[in-house]
């Protein structure tokens, strides 16, 4: 057995969870979190002297000599770190001990305060290890950086009071009203240069869904749904997500629903969008909403403030899988879309536009209407994004 192999074994880490959960190359350190979650594992299987049983990964020659093992009293393996992504555990008192590696031919003894240190200088080369294991969490705010005051090249979240949807009584009165806290939380945005056309962003790894996976294993978080909205524009990948509030998404028993509670209304209709199957759905529900704060008044025209159904206008792919809803639309496939498209990356730097997403309420029940999200693009510098050539591709391959 080579030594990575020996790491995954002793970890306890099946085949599933190497494929699930892959690091970076550059990513060689135990995260301390795990590492305390472990230990307090050992201490409730009652593994006596487990300071002197478990060895942690020793430096020897850029080769792992020694990974996490221990047994317990019953004599099999105690618990593994499988059990960080258990988010009720806490780390007993023995967490922080100092664990000692075995010394050679009469050597003093090493010792590590922190996993890190033992693994520091270990040749693992590309080998993916859990990444529960890991440090530091990534930054899921996405490629384009993200700021709250707005400024060149930045995204920021706009609330949902500043847009006008249809109000309960909509449908005798044509009457529209603020929109009461969006939905959901938009978590970050993507954008990048690349001649393909890259459907199912989500499945690229370096996505803000994927990051975001990656921090709450590594947290010991449940892992929380996605809405994701991906434009596939001539040139580039523009994708925002959003991920809804958990009280919609928490299903109400039958003895605590009420017919007129609306967050329980909009939170089903809500589940409904996300769940795979409905595409038909969401191609005549997803609203969407622009509005150029800033720019040249030739482009405010364009582009204007009329919702519109995307998916009646615009060709458009969903994707659904474990934990998220991916909708893609073809901004080419419409001639008109495409002229003010153009229009807009012509002008994206004097620009600052918003773009909300509604799930539109055609019944008395389905009303007032909800934003889902909604962000703004500040002054993007298109010739500067970062090419990534097909990075969906190249995650499949």
């Amino acid at each position: 057995m080579d030594d990575v192999s020996e790491v995954w074994t002793t970890l306890g880490v099946n085949e599933q969870a190497k494929l699930d959960i892959m690091l970076p190359p550059d990513s060689s350190y135990l995260s301390e979190l795990a590492h305390k979650q472990h230990r307090a594992r050992l201490e409730e299987d009652s593994c006596e002297g487990v300071s002197a049983q478990c060895a942690i990964v020793q430096p020897c020659q850029g080769k792992a000599s020694t990974a996490l093992a221990g047994e317990g009293s019953d004599g099999e393996d105690s618990a593994t770190l499988a059990s960080a992504g258990n988010p009720g555990e806490e780390a007993g008192s023995g967490a922080e001990e100092v664990l000692g590696c075995a010394a050679e031919d009469g050597e003093e003894p090493q010792s590590y305060h922190t996993p890190s240190d033992a693994l520091e200088g270990l040749d693992i080369g590309h080998t993916s290890i859990p990444e529960l294991l890991l440090e530091k969490l990534e930054d899921e705010r996405g490629i384009m950086p993200f700021c709250a005051t707005g400024g060149k090249h930045v995204w920021s979240e706009v609330s949902g009071p500043e847009f006008n949807i249809r109000c309960k009584d909509y449908l005798t009165s044509k009457h529209k009203q603020s929109s009461a806290a969006s939905a959901c939380h938009v978590v970050g945005v993507d954008l990048f240069a690349s001649e393909e056309t890259n459907a199912h962003i989500a499945m690229w790894p370096g996505s803000v869904f994927q990051k975001r996976k990656r921090n709450q294993i590594r947290k010991g978080e449940p892992m929380t749904p996605m809405l994701i909205v991906s434009w596939l524009v001539p040139g580039f990948n523009f994708a925002f997500y959003m991920e809804p509030h958990s009280h919609y998404l928490e299903e109400q028993s039958d003895g605590d629903r009420d017919a007129d509670d609306e967050p329980q209304i909009f939170g089903k209709m809500l589940r409904h969008f996300m769940a795979p199957g409905n595409d038909k759905f969401r191609q005549k529900r997803l609203k969407f909403i622009p509005r150029v704060v800033e720019g040249p008044w030739l482009v405010k025209k364009g582009v204007g403030t009329t919702p519109a159904i995307l998916c009646s206008k615009l060709d458009s792919q969903h994707y659904t899988g474990e934990n998220y809803c991916e909708i893609d639309i073809d901004v080419c496939s419409s001639v008109v879309a495409g002229k003010i498209m153009n229009m807009c990356k012509g002008a994206a730097k004097d620009l600052a536009i918003d773009m909300a997403f509604v799930m539109e309420g055609k019944k008395e029940e389905e009303l007032p209407e909800r934003l889902l999200g909604a962000i703004r693009i500040h002054h993007c510098d298109l010739p500067g994004v970062e090419a990534l050539g097909d990075p969906t591709l190249a995650a499949v391959n």
